[in-house]
């Protein structure tokens, strides 16, 4: 995903009795690994989760985003693209996969397919 978006930090969280916790994450530092992101506190993360298919957020978005200061290539900053799409299976919500990225606008180019 690193590769094929621009974006400094992915993720793949699973499903957990309405918590996502991290499987798998490049581009973060220390703290990500062992938390766990209770949806009912992570708006962005809601918004995903409720999506029928992958969300941009814009760089304005006012919703907290749940990896600011978290991003291990500069983790004094905040996080200014995100994009999110829900993973299911069957209809049903069994996680996430999140990229993000330090550059405001580094996803506007990308075709929303």
């Amino acid at each position: 995903v690193l590769r094929a978006l621009p974006c400094d930090a992915v993720a793949l969280l699973r499903l957990e009795e309405q918590q996502l916790v991290p499987v798998a994450a490049r581009g973060f530092g220390a703290d990500l690994p062992g938390r766990r992101f209770a949806l009912a506190e992570h708006p962005r993360l809601q918004r995903i989760s409720a999506a029928p298919g992958p969300i941009l957020f814009p760089a304005d978005c006012e919703l907290p985003d749940p990896y600011d200061g978290m991003i291990g290539a500069a983790p004094h900053l905040d996080v200014h693209s995100c994009l999110g799409c829900p993973l299911r299976v069957e209809g049903e919500l069994v996680g996430v996969l999140t990229a993000d990225a330090l550059r405001p606008g580094a996803f506007d180019a990308l075709d929303p397919r």
